[in-house]
């Protein structure tokens, strides 16, 4: 019963003994029992305990026990409602049911869940309760088919049926049975559609009288015959007082609705004026809003209407005041016709025509890209009406274009004006005009008369205003001299004044058509609609939202001005903010207590108020009464954290330091103070401490720590105590890869549901990893995330250790930054020593609770590298690095201040564990370090020294000119061609240089010599050297292997393997560049080093290749030198250089940055 989940199981007897039927079998392969009496789907709970090994069988409520399809009929499963444990698959056939379970234990008949679940569900007073599920129909259908249909099982007390289930995709299955039958789809017999146009309808009229305007406007009304005989028109039935009832048909019925609206408008202006006068004396937008009411309601009739609109058109003799007196008896009809809208179809376009003594503009008017040359409008009063032609009358619905043409109408469309005249015709006309309609200019005389036609860049502005009940929006482009525009399609120049001669440059549309496009997808009323530049919401539609605050949010991220004009801040359309302030901080007891003063406007609030704001979902709330506040999203991102994971003391919240820690991307949000303060406190703290306890060696770990060794995992997870981070920078050999996985093991232990840990290192380094933990924890599990692992790589969130590269890092920043770890590792940390690289941005964004570098070589070029790595472990460490540098700007490779070298020591010592080789010695074998200087062959140093006075001679001439940038770049280029020439000849690419090579030579000693009794590692810079090498051994019929940057990590892998593991390879050849890091070779005990590196302590990390934990031999090492060469004088400079480190914690210097000119010269003596 282990394992089973089966709470509610009773040792209850419901089978008494029978006989039995109980072959042995794993419960995993398939029990096939025949049906009862051969009946399809009979099978009762008695039949059934003949295939159980005991008498009785255990009781279970069969409501907790469940069968579903599994994954298509006649398969099914058993299984509990309430777990997800053990589960029981049957399968059904004409003949038997077959039965198996998911326990795999071995079994005589039925495992006792195959038992329970199956009997359980079964009555012996039904026996045919699986008869429904056996359908032949159903099982017969093909695999693609069963895919598809969404089978389930419906269980009543007596059976079980498998029916099948509609879906929002397929809906029902037409017919997927055969008693499966549906009526289909009937049709009415007859229409009865036009059953009310039959009905006998008044005969009414829709007139515009063209002489009468409200607010400016046209407008429309229904008239019907008063006296039919006469069939004429008097009064509309909408504006007496008669409240007369029309029967109208459909399409009388929709013109009418408009009607109403207009009629209603002006009922509501009448009664304004007679009760609340001084109400519209004090409205200065009463007139211009009831404009824009006027032009909705025509574009609402035009926009995409049901049928044609078509109306009439009458002029009365008498011109009336008031809608109420229009009286069509006394007018004059002008016809009907159909209604269109304008829309974006019709457009200004302004021609200028500059001569020299007079300008000349013409007002152009385009329907359709095709000019009307003589327009005609119906009616004086105003430009609404444009005649298309004697059945079509297009509606302006643009207020300034309409205003534009009545200006311009008296005056043919024509304008001319003398230059003494131009400087207010400017600003009168041609700028406004240039706002609202394309400019064309036809005659460009003299150079000075325009500026270049190019684009200028313009400041985006978005002014926000109430009118009414709504919230007005403009969008506006600014250029700098010129002024503010708003956005206009048609706008094309804008214009100025150059010496009294016109002057204009072009807009840049595109980007304002970028501009109008964001406005215009903030809201979805403003999506539809087709302004340009000005757009109104109902305030209604954005009370009690977040809207307008993330509407200055999104133009602030897109550089948009956002002027805001006498809005009411705390009502529900523009709630009052959150303005939470840190009123104190307390630092005790390694803990932090902080203080908050939550207000919105003037409102404070308390923190049981504030908590259950920040915890809900209310985003606008009632403050006062008429007062608002809101909630937005950024500050539940920022407080809810606290709420979550502090500790409420009355008004503060306590944090300990690995809260502070995690949630100072949130705290900083608040105040910066809060993490600056508990640093610097957590940091004195630490420095304070002369003692760390040693800790116990985890159960988990498979290997004896050195005593340095436990101090080290003991440091790592004091400071983490602390939530601090470390650098581990012991010598290369000492074993970090095993601390730190002494540190891991032991926190899970603590922690054995902890988060995941992340180790990022090298490429080279990656399989090592992976073997070092099947060796000292072989029960951690372990994840490789790197190249194709990545495709089958799913992430668990506990215990587990996962392991990637720099590189690997960097392609998949965005996954591995949004997981959650416990540790982040960094093995080789030098490999983010630029604070400005992308490496160390994105391990800056990784989410971890501890972090921790590890490197032999802390700082290669200078104290910055300590600052990337000791700001990656403990983030704001250091503050500013621009405050960082101003503070140690002494510490150099050459002229170092002791005094600043010791003040930085102080800060960093409790955070930095370093042991050398030598301070650990006991624990390691003896390792010997030798220097082999050879003389050089005579053809060899015949072509060196000529190859080297050239190259003095360069760099003399270059460093003595008055341009001597260029020596160190000529100098580098020199001493990497001698140093081939000492390693061979042939490696020059200009050829002909030679073969004979003192090097070379020796290798066939070493082979002869060394090669039967020792394994032997082989470096050099140069692959074109390691593959010489390689020929000298082949001829001597030794197996070797090979190791260079453009090998992959399966054959990285499978070359230390094999020299690790197979006696008969005796050779490794390694670049120094790919395989100074990370590789454990302790096979070898012979090093040799064909080619100085400029860098010793890349040198030394070749030679710690094999000078490892776990050597068994003493070690021999060798730098091949040729004497009298740039190798010897690299040593004496190398010597020379490292001194300058010893002073911090510096292992080596970059050469290059330091070197003088006399030394430079040294080098080609």
């Amino acid at each position: 019963m282990i394992g089973i989940g089966f709470n509610c199981i009773t040792t209850d007897a419901k089978i008494h003994s029978v006989e039995k039927i109980l072959p042995k079998r794993n419960s995993s392969e398939p029990l096939v029992i025949p049906w009862e009496d051969g009946f399809i789907g009979r099978m009762t709970p008695r039949y059934l305990s003949k295939y159980y090994a005991d008498d009785e069988i255990p009781f279970m409520e069969r409501e907790n026990i469940v069968i579903q399809v599994r994954p298509y009929p006649p398969k099914y499963e058993l299984k509990l409602k309430k777990f997800s444990g053990t589960t029981v698959k049957v399968e059904l056939t004409t003949e038997h049911l077959s039965i198996n379970c998911s326990c795999s234990d071995d079994v005589a008949g039925l495992c006792v869940h195959e038992a329970t679940l199956l009997s359980n569900k079964l009555l012996d007073s039904c026996p045919n309760y699986l008869k429904g599920l056996y359908r032949a129909e159903i099982n017969n259908l093909p695999p693609w088919k069963k895919k598809i249909v969404p089978f389930k099982v419906c269980e009543n007390y007596s059976y079980a049926e498998l029916t099948v289930e509609m879906n929002n995709e397929y809906g029902r299955f037409y017919r997927l049975a055969t008693n499966d039958y549906e009526n289909g789809l009937r049709l009415p017999a007859r229409n009865l559609e036009g059953y009310l146009d039959l009905k006998r309808n008044d005969e009414v009229c829709f007139f515009v009288t063209i002489n009468f305007s409200a607010f400016g406007l046209p407008v429309f009304f229904p008239f019907h015959y008063k006296f039919k005989r006469s069939r004429s028109f008097s009064h509309s039935y909408l504006l007496d007082e008669s409240n007369l009832k029309m029967s109208l048909n459909s399409y009388d019925q929709y013109l009418e609705l408009f009607s109403r609206r207009f009629a209603a408008l002006l009922y509501e202006d009448k009664i304004l004026r007679e009760e609340k006068k001084d109400l519209i004396s004090e409205d200065i937008n009463y007139f211009e809003r009831k404009q824009w009411e006027i032009i909705q309601i025509w574009r609402d009739l035009l926009e995409d209407p049901p049928f044609p609109i078509k109306l009439r058109f009458a002029q009365t003799f008498k011109r009336y005041r008031f809608a109420h007196q229009i009286n069509l008896k006394n007018s004059s009809v002008l016809g009907a016709a159909t209604l269109t809208k304008a829309r974006g179809n019709l457009q200004l376009k302004v021609e200028i025509d500059d001569q020299d003594q007079y300008l000349k503009m013409r007002i152009c008017l385009y329907y359709r890209n095709q000019l009307i040359d003589c327009p005609e409008f119906l009616g004086d009063e105003n430009c609404f009406f444009l005649k298309i032609s004697n059945e079509e009358i297009l509606f302006i619905d643009n207020l300034t274009q309409a205003g534009v043409l009545q200006k311009f109408r008296q005056w043919k469309y024509r304008l001319t004006v003398f230059k003494e005249n131009y400087h207010a015709f400017l600003n009168d006309y041609l700028i406004p005009l240039s706002k609202i309609a394309e400019l064309v200019i036809l005659n460009r005389v003299g150079e000075n008369m325009t500026i270049p036609q190019v684009f200028k860049p313009f400041k985006k502005i978005a002014t926000i205003s109430v009118i009414d009940q709504f919230l007005c929006i403009a969008a506006f482009a600014e250029y700098e001299k010129e002024g503010r525009f708003l956005l206009n399609s048609s706008s094309n120049l804008i214009l100025g004044e150059r010496q009294n001669q016109l002057a204009y440059f072009e807009r840049d549309k595109l980007e304002e058509q970028v501009f109008q496009e964001f406005v215009k997808t903030q809201h979805p009323i403003l999506k539809e609609t087709a302004l340009e530049n000005n757009w109104l919401i109902p305030l209604k539609e954005i009370e009690n939202t977040t809207w307008l605050f993330d509407f200055m949010e999104s133009c602030s991220l897109n550089e948009i001005s956002l002027e805001i004009d006498h809005l009411q801040q705390g009502s529900a359309y523009y709630p009052f903010p959150l303005n939470c302030t840190v009123r104190n901080i307390r630092l005790e007891n390694n803990l932090c207590s902080i203080l908050l003063g939550p207000k919105f406007g003037r409102h404070t609030i308390s923190m049981d108020e504030f908590e259950d704001l920040i915890m809900g979902t209310d985003k606008v709330f009632t403050l006062t009464e008429g007062a608002f506040g809101i909630i937005r999203r950024a500050d539940r991102e920022i407080f809810r954290p606290l709420f979550l994971g502090g500790r409420r003391e009355e008004d503060c919240f306590v944090l300990n330091t690995i809260q502070l820690v995690s949630m100072q991307k949130v705290l900083d949000k608040i105040d910066k103070k809060i993490i600056q303060d508990s640093i610097r406190e957590r940091r004195e703290k630490l420095a304070a401490l002369d003692e760390i306890p040693l800790l116990e060696i985890p159960r988990s770990l498979k290997a004896q720590l050195r005593p340095y060794q436990q101090v080290g995992f003991s440091w790592l997870t004091f400071l983490n105590e602390f939530q601090w981070g470390g650098l581990l920078a012991d010598d290369m050999g000492l074993g970090k890869t095993l601390q730190i996985i002494t540190v891991l093991e032991y926190f899970y232990q603590q922690h054995s549901t902890g988060k995941s840990a992340l180790v990022v290192v090298p490429n080279s380094l990656l399989f090592n990893w992976e073997n070092e933990y099947k060796k000292f924890a072989p029960y951690r599990k372990i994840e490789i995330y790197h190249g194709k692992h990545r495709e089958a790589f799913i992430f668990e969130e506990e215990g587990t250790v996962v392991l990637t590269t720099y590189g690997t890092m960097l392609t998949d920043a965005a996954y591995l930054t949004s997981l959650d770890f416990s540790y982040l590792i960094m093995d080789e940390s030098q490999a983010v020593k630029n604070r400005n690289s992308k490496r160390f941005e994105v391990l800056s964004m990784v989410k971890a609770d501890y972090r921790v570098a590890m490197t032999g070589t802390p700082v290669e070029n200078g104290i910055q590298d300590i600052y990337a790595q000791m700001s990656l472990v403990n983030p704001g460490f250091f503050g500013d690095y621009r405050n960082f540098n101003k503070a140690y700007k002494g510490v150099k490779e050459v002229d170092m201040v002791q005094e600043t070298t010791s003040s930085l020591q102080k800060m960093i010592q409790p955070f930095i564990l370093r042991r050398t080789k030598k301070q650990v010695a006991l624990d390691l074998p003896e390792k010997t370090e030798t220097i082999l200087y050879m003389d050089m062959l005579p053809e060899q140093r015949k072509i060196y020294d000529k190859v080297r006075k050239i190259f003095k001679g360069e760099i003399e001439n270059n460093l003595n000119s008055a341009d001597s940038t260029k020596s160190k770049f000529l100098a580098i280029e020199a001493l990497q061609k001698l140093r081939q020439l000492c390693n061979s000849p042939i490696l020059m690419k200009d050829g002909g240089f030679g073969h004979e090579s003192i090097k070379l030579d020796f290798i066939d000693e070493i082979m002869d010599e060394v090669a039967p009794n020792h394994k032997i590692l082989l470096f050099s810079a140069y692959t074109s050297m390691l593959k010489l090498v390689a020929q000298r051994i082949e001829n001597k019929g030794i197996a070797y292997v090979y190791l260079d940057g453009k090998m992959n990590q399966d054959q990285r892998q499978n070359a230390v393997e094999r020299f690790q593991n197979e006696d008969e390879c005796r050779v490794f050849l390694i670049s120094l560049k790919a395989g100074g890091t990370g590789l454990n070779l302790t096979a070898a005990d012979y090093v040799y080093i064909l080619d100085p590196w400029w860098n010793p302590a890349a040198e030394a990390q070749a030679i710690d290749r094999c000078y490892r934990i776990g050597q068994e031999k003493h070690v021999m090492a060798y730098k091949i030198v040729c004497r009298d060469s740039v190798e010897e004088h690299i040593l004496a400079l190398q010597e020379s250089k490292k001194r300058i480190s010893e002073g911090l914690i510096l292992d080596e210097a970059n050469l290059m940055k330091s070197i003088s000119k006399d030394e430079l010269l040294k080098l080609f003596e």
